[in-house]
């Protein structure tokens, strides 16, 4: 999930005198890479690891997953091939920078 702000979307796009928020939501799969779970729930060191992997995954998101929401309810054709699919198991809100 996402603030939706994306002013770069649209080239000389002006959101400072739009109120609220847009929210964005897009499923993305996140690799934990080899980690032990129980360090990381037990808020180990490998927690840290873990949230710095997940932060770099989503910044390399191409677009900050808007695209995501264009393909799934904007394209007959690609709505149609993503519909089936579940918007995920968790949520993850990384506003942070």
């Amino acid at each position: 999930e996402g603030h939706g702000r994306e002013e770069e979307a649209v080239p000389g796009a002006d959101l400072s005198r739009t109120v609220g928020w847009f929210t964005t939501v897009f499923p993305v799969r996140l690799d934990v890479g080899d980690v032990d779970l129980d360090e990381v729930f037990g808020a180990g060191p490998a927690a840290g690891t873990v949230l710095k992997s997940v932060k770099e995954q989503l910044l390399a998101v191409p677009g900050k997953g808007l695209g995501y929401g264009l393909l799934r309810h904007l394209n007959e054709e690609t709505a149609a091939v993503l519909a089936p699919y579940s918007t995920g198991q968790i949520a993850f809100n990384y506003l942070g920078r």
